[in-house]
């Protein structure tokens, strides 16, 4: 069996993820020191009202291979 996994930087849409049955795993975001798991721990528009109420670039830490 062949399965498709991709991060959540990809943004696939969740019906394109769900029709072709790909996994994702979540991509982590820091903004100062506080680490937040992408679409667990914060979705696109919290992401987004962070940037502008802080004025901060978060940055980000690669996918481990236990995620």
């Amino acid at each position: 069996m062949i399965r498709l996994l991709t991060d959540t930087v990809s943004d696939l849409p969740d019906d394109l993820r769900e029709k072709y049955q790909i996994s994702w795993v979540p991509f982590d975001i820091i903004f100062g020191d506080k680490q937040y798991r992408d679409r667990i721990d914060l979705t696109i528009e919290e992401f987004f009202k962070k940037v502008k109420e802080t004025g901060m670039i978060p940055k980000t830490a690669q996918v481990t291979k236990e995620q």
